[in-house]
């Protein structure tokens, strides 16, 4: 599926492209910049995600906005609805993201007609509502309330609840107890009566928010810099100050460009509201491909496009080609590392667990070895998931000396079978964890866990039955 859904979003980019800027050479040259792009390929063939099937209907959706923009058809809005509902059915972030984009291209075509412009909004909505409220009511025929999956409520809440539970040296004591987050098969459940309770209105919410946002922006304008490339963002500042410029003659491109541009704030100011992942941008990334791509291109191969000044495009063109070849070779490259496994560690340590008792409880403390290949603060949760033990509490800082002692009483008082402990030998708390752990339980065992690149990265510690 992964697969597939990203070669389909080739596809949809050079129609997004071809539609946009009638030419099949920079079309061509939008596929090529995205599938170069640092860890695309990779991507696709290393994860099961759902973004590439998010990102097809993202570049479905576009397509249509564009002959929206340009003929202000009844047909081509219900067409828009279309691609956004099925956007929804990949992630229901897409609902209410490219609702705002819907009533921006209505509002540019018919602002002198309201009739017209009711009109239009109506079979723009058409389907996404159908499909909105068809998806609410087979989810309520298995949890009993009228839900369409999207999960910022419960997403907000479980962040509120983790940032009121953090001791005043911070988050190295923030103990979590997981016992009530988590079901038998490591999924994230919450009763339906304590998220109907949980509002928005909680005074405590706004500063959180402002202060996640104030974290996870940075590192999102900067996975979004590696795969646009500083040559495409020079690109995509140069296509858009043209569009601008001439906007009379270019009226749909520049609205499509404008729309994109506040698409892509919307999409990281959302994500960042909570935690921010890399994979979060690449459905508006092809998008702005799409549109800047032809400053890369000399006279009529750009075709319909507004030309950039000749040094602009060849410098442009210098550095999305020197940072293609620079993330492709450089020694963290996803082309380098495709071959590895970062999960490792998690399957021996599941090992050792499976020949313990069956279905034991499990506290992990510390952050994982490869926090940034998804193995960090989740790989307490992978280790239970592949041994069929219960994830019951933990956190992903280890504190130096002076908080050691009260994570240490934190985690003998949730009684687990078992402690994993990440980090490395160097790493002087890592050690006193340990230590302490091990004379606090007075009858355990202690195995460090390996890592075939890094060696040792964490010491599960079992209690021995009786204790």
């Amino acid at each position: 599926m992964t697969i597939g859904s990203f070669l389909v979003s080739l596809l949809m980019l050079y129609v997004l492209t071809l539609r946009l800027w009638r030419s099949r050479v920079a079309a061509a040259l939008a596929i090529l910049w995205f599938s170069t792009a640092r860890g695309m390929v990779s991507l696709s063939v290393g994860m099961i995600v759902a973004d590439f099937i998010l990102t097809a209907c993202v570049l479905a959706y576009f397509i249509f906005l564009v002959d929206a923009l340009r003929e202000n058809r009844p047909r081509t809005w219900i067409l828009l609805g279309a691609a956004q509902a099925l956007a929804f059915l990949a992630k229901a972030i897409a609902m209410p993201w490219l609702s705002i984009s819907t009533v921006l291209a209505v509002f540019v075509q018919n602002a002198r007609s309201p009739r017209r412009l009711v009109g239009s909004m109506l079979l723009a909505f058409l389907l996404p509502a159908v499909v909105w409220v068809s998806w609410g009511e087979a989810l309520r025929t298995k949890y009993g309330v009228f839900t369409t999956g999207y999960q910022l409520r419960s997403n907000l809440m479980i962040d509120w609840r983790r940032t009121l539970s953090h001791h005043p040296r911070g988050d190295d004591l923030a103990f979590a107890d997981t016992r009530s987050l988590y079901d038998s098969y490591m999924v994230t459940e919450h009763p339906w009566s304590e998220l109907q309770s949980f509002t928005f209105r909680n005074p405590q919410l706004l500063p959180m928010v402002f202060e996640n946002e104030l974290r996870n922006v940075p590192t999102a304008l900067k996975e979004g810099l590696i795969l646009l490339s500083p040559g495409g963002v020079l690109a995509l500042v140069a296509m858009a100050t043209l569009l601008i410029r001439n906007r009379l003659r270019y009226r749909a491109e520049a609205a499509l460009a404008s729309i994109a541009l506040l698409n892509a704030v919307v999409l990281v100011a959302a994500y960042c509201m909570l935690v921010f992942d890399g994979r979060y941008v690449i459905p508006i990334v092809p998008v702005l491909i799409a549109v800047s791509c032809p400053v890369l291109l000399p006279g009529r191969l750009a075709g319909s496009a507004p030309q950039a000044a000749g040094w602009l495009r060849t410098t442009a063109l210098g550095l999305v080609a020197a940072s293609t070849i620079f993330f492709a070779l450089y020694w963290a490259s996803p082309f380098r590392t495709i071959d590895r496994d970062f999960e490792v560690s998690c399957y021996r340590a599941a090992d050792l667990l499976r020949t313990q008792k069956p279905g034991g409880t499990l506290v992990s403390i510390g952050d994982g070895p490869y926090p940034d290949h998804g193995v960090g603060f989740e790989a307490g949760s992978y280790v239970a998931y592949l041994s069929g033990w219960r994830l019951v509490g933990g956190n992903a800082a280890l504190p130096d000396s002076s908080g050691a002692d009260e994570l240490v009483q934190q985690v003998l008082a949730s009684r687990a079978d078992a402690v994993a402990v990440w980090g490395s030998p160097g790493d002087p708390n890592y050690g006193s964890i340990v230590e302490k752990i091990e004379q606090g339980v007075g009858s355990s065992s202690a195995n460090t866990i390996p890592d075939p690149r890094k060696g040792e990265v964490a010491t599960l510690i079992v209690l021995r039955k009786g204790n």
